[in-house]
């Protein structure tokens, strides 16, 4: 693995690193980097983003251009004299596949003429969400096709249809454009425009991938005041007791005195109604947090090692405090609060397949696009006659299910769900991922 080995703690092993690491993490002398990186506008979570346009193919999924997934899955068979019978193109996704991870995005139903420009109606997207600041704008065109806008304007306004601000882009060569405009200030936009008039291919429709930046932010030394992990893995053995399911839980201090950012200075950068802060409308509960614990080699790089992948509860930043904190968990909790309501009852079901099921409606009913997961294949072997979940949460079913084969299920610290059978002390070799 690239030189890597797995560090290990007694008989527990743990993720793998440097034997670099190895030999500076049993050294007397040892310094520590934490590193945590904050989704603040996460599509998966904030359910206020919406996608709509004035020209849509049959087939397209808008939405999907908000779901921070920059390819297309496969190249979608389309009636403008591209399509040939060479086994590359495929049928146009259902609702199902496009929940389960289908990526087709926005589609147009109006092709450009010979000269890839639009001489009527340009075709026009419009995505709105809850008032957010606007850092960067991203374009992506279709990776597979190989097509993009050549010629495009972006509009962004407030909630009063005041226009924030407006660029036109013109000889666009990119699959992906983008640009940083952090230093327009742009702190409370509630929707944003994207008007294409000509494109890279002529006649073909608008196939556009992407148009949506999460605010994303990576936060090192001094400014993390404090990390605590609780991880219910026991260390004798490196299991759950048997039948149990854990969520694990991150503490986490960010220093609130000052930040730099684009090179301004915000003063109490994370309180709520800091009208001069860039994040003001964004200090909410469920946002993603990865989290890493780095140790400093003698060469002075820095070797990272995930601590995993959490959501935040609610935040607390007093006026008088230098510090804003929140107590966060990993997927199990997200899971905790979505209810199951849809599966119907096996027939002589193994409880593999029974798991399958439920995650894969987990993806698509939640939704929870990017859940993957990994079951121990010894579930294979354990079949009932009659498999049922009643109406609880998604929790309470792994639960149910784990149970059943006395075995655990935690998320690991790449954020996949494992499900371990009965006497599995390690991670399965089978990975599942629902989708086209």
């Amino acid at each position: 693995m690239d030189g890597r080995s797995n560090y290990s703690f007694g008989s527990l092993k743990m993720l793998p690193v440097s034997p670099t690491y190895e030999t500076a993490i049993d050294a007397t002398d040892r310094k520590f980097v934490p590193k945590v990186e904050i989704t603040w506008t996460d599509p998966f979570i904030d359910m206020s983003i919406s996608a709509s346009a004035n020209d849509e193919n049959y087939i397209n999924y808008p939405e999907q251009i908000a779901d921070l997934t920059e390819t297309m899955s496969r190249k979608w068979a389309h009636l403008d004299g591209t399509l040939k019978p060479d086994g590359t193109f495929y049928p146009c996704p259902d609702q199902a596949q496009a929940d389960a991870g289908a990526q087709m995005g926005w589609w147009g139903a109006t092709a450009c003429n010979g000269s890839a420009v639009w001489p009527g109606t340009l075709p026009t997207l419009t995505i709105s969400f809850a008032a957010r600041p606007i850092l960067a704008l991203v374009v992506i065109g279709d990776s597979v096709y190989n097509e993009y806008p050549v010629n495009f304007a972006i509009e962004i306004y407030d909630a009063d249809d005041v226009l924030l601000f407006s660029e036109s882009v013109t000889g666009n060569a990119l699959l992906k454009w983008k640009e940083s405009i952090a230093d327009e200030e742009i702190t409370s936009a509630t929707y944003m425009k994207l008007i294409i008039s000509k494109w890279s291919t002529p006649n073909r429709v608008v196939k556009i991938a992407e148009f949506y930046t999460a605010l994303v932010e990576t936060y090192t030394g001094d400014e993390v005041v404090s990390l605590n992990l609780l991880e219910e893995r026991e260390i004798s053995d490196g299991s759950l007791p048997i039948g149990n399911i854990s969520a694990n839980e991150l503490d986490l201090s960010l220093q609130n005195i000052r930040i730099i950012k684009d090179g301004e200075t915000v003063i109490d950068p994370f309180f709520p109604s800091n009208p001069n802060s860039y994040l003001q409308n964004v200090i909410k509960k469920n946002r993603r947090i990865r989290a890493w614990i780095g140790l400093i080699l003698p060469d002075t790089s820095i070797e990272y090692v995930s601590l995993g992948t959490f959501w935040s509860g609610d935040w607390s930043a007093e006026e008088q405090e230098s510090a804003v904190s929140t107590s966060a968990r990993d997927r199990m909790e997200l899971l905790r609060a979505a209810i199951c309501s849809t599966l119907p009852v096996y027939e002589d079901v193994t409880l593999y397949d029974l798991a399958e099921y439920l995650l894969n409606n987990a993806k698509i009913a939640i939704p929870m696009h990017d859940l993957t997961w990994e079951i121990d294949t010894a579930l294979q072997a354990i079949t009932v006659p009659y498999g049922y979940f009643p109406r609880q949460d998604y929790f309470a079913c792994i639960k149910q299910l784990v149970t059943a084969c006395m075995g655990q299920a935690y998320m690991s610290r790449d954020d996949v769900l494992i499900i371990t059978g009965p006497g599995s002390h390690t991670r399965p070799g089978v990975s599942t991922t629902a989708g086209a």
